[in-house]
């Protein structure tokens, strides 16, 4: 049985603006965002970690199996940290 922890993934995001803004403010307020992302580590791959925020709850539908919702790819280049959160049940 395959198991998925859950853990919390520190990355670093772009960021932007829309609209006109001086040059001054463009080069003191604009950077990138800072980010954490909790969920069940489903991979993790040279190029990316794939984490899930949500998962079936298996001892409610127990004809469901590994059905896995808000899926999100993070590209490995930008994760500066990937910390367990504790034990979890396998799937």
């Amino acid at each position: 049985m395959k198991r998925y922890p859950l853990v919390e993934v520190e990355w670093t995001d772009s960021a932007g603006t829309d609209g006109w803004m001086r040059a001054h403010a463009a080069m003191n307020e604009t950077g990138v965002t800072e980010c954490l992302t909790t969920g069940y580590l489903l991979s993790k791959t040279k190029r990316l970690v794939r984490v899930a925020q949500s998962k079936h709850n298996r001892e409610r539908q127990p004809d469901v199996v590994n059905h896995w919702g808000n899926v999100m790819c993070i590209p490995r280049a930008v994760v500066r940290r990937i910390r367990r959160c504790g034990v979890q049940r396998g799937e």
